[in-house]
């Protein structure tokens, strides 16, 4: 099967964020309650990919007409039942982010902001500005931002490419690494998280993945340049036309990625300072096409500007600084 070929081309990324270091970090309900307020907008935007390939697969309009790839609507459809309308225990039916929402009741995490946001969203005729606009944090807005540009991308392999090996296929060994950690802190008051992890565990391992990685199969055929660009996964590629800073970008640099990002200030305020991305007119297709193609082979290790970013260096400094205040402030 050629998707081994693209899982080849990433599993060292994948590894990557399979083994994160926050897994062992969630050490406190606080800690979990932390990760859940911002973790959310990630479990929103995997369902804006889902109903993305919905759209782009199915026929979702009236009058209703056939589409052309059943076997790939069949696909999409099957998961988009279980994502949005699962029956899970005690017969109730619900979508994953609803369960993920009663999640963090459960332990008393904040749920009025992202409820906020998708009330304004409802509402909006601008989803991006909405995005931008709101109270969020800014790495958050660049995720959903990056998430958005494949979707607008509006080329069904790629939608496919982002939900498949980004999530579907990645999500069981991330989430068993997270149920791990809590188990070992007995977290028993996350009951309903670990229910959820588990659930998304047992979906995505064992029906999910398989059927999404069927479906790349299906849309991608006996197409090499679709495959060729989905063995670039190596390589992050963010086109936002606005970004007050891409955060997205220097995660991945970290992760050991290729960039190519638009040329706004914000991207190449970063790219000074890490060490130089290709920076691309997002309105040159045949452009940005050369850029991800080149740059799919790299593995960004010559971005040696990433030390300004690292996590332990800049908490240090941080706390030397605030140790140095308090040192002067009255007893």
């Amino acid at each position: 099967m050629k998707t081994q070929r693209v899982i080849g081309a990433i599993a060292s990324t994948q590894e990557k964020l399979v083994t994160h270091k926050i897994y062992n970090r969630i050490g406190s309900v606080d800690d979990l309650k932390l990760f859940m307020e911002n973790h959310i907008y990630a479990v929103w935007d995997f369902m804006s990919l889902l109903k993305g390939l919905q759209i782009n697969l199915t026929c979702t309009m009236k009058p209703w007409t056939p589409v052309e790839n059943t076997e790939a609507a069949r696909f999409i459809n099957e998961i988009v039942l279980e994502e949005e309308t699962d029956e899970i225990s005690g017969g109730i039916v619900t979508s994953h982010f609803e369960l993920y929402l009663e999640s963090m009741k459960e332990i008393g995490a904040e749920t009025s902001q992202i409820n906020n946001f998708i009330s304004v969203i409802k509402e909006s005729s601008d989803y991006r500005k909405t995005i931008n606009d709101f109270n969020i944090h800014a790495d958050i807005k660049s995720f959903l931002n990056f998430t958005f540009d494949i979707i607008e991308s509006g080329e069904s392999h790629k939608i496919a490419s982002a939900f498949t090996f980004g999530r579907e296929n990645v999500i069981p060994d991330m989430f068993i690494g997270l149920v791990k950690g809590l188990n070992e802190k007995n977290s028993d008051i996350a009951n309903k998280f670990v229910y959820y992890l588990e659930r998304h565990i047992e979906l995505d391992g064992d029906d999910h993945g398989p059927i999404a990685l069927k479906m790349i199969e299906n849309l991608c055929g006996d197409d090499e340049r679709k495959w060729e660009i989905l063995s670039s996964a190596s390589c992050l590629v963010s086109m936002s036309e606005i970004e007050s800073f891409g955060i997205v970008l220097v995660e991945g640099a970290s992760m050991g990625a290729r960039i190519v990002a638009s040329d706004i200030p914000s991207h190449r305020e970063i790219s000074e300072t890490i060490g130089g991305f290709d920076m691309v007119d997002v309105n040159d297709e045949e452009g940005i096409e050369r850029s991800i193609l080149s740059n799919s082979k790299g593995d960004g290790s010559e971005y040696s500007g990433m030390a300004n970013f690292d996590w332990v260096e800049i908490t240090s400094r941080y706390v030397k600084m605030y140790e140095k205040v308090i040192s002067k402030m009255p007893a």
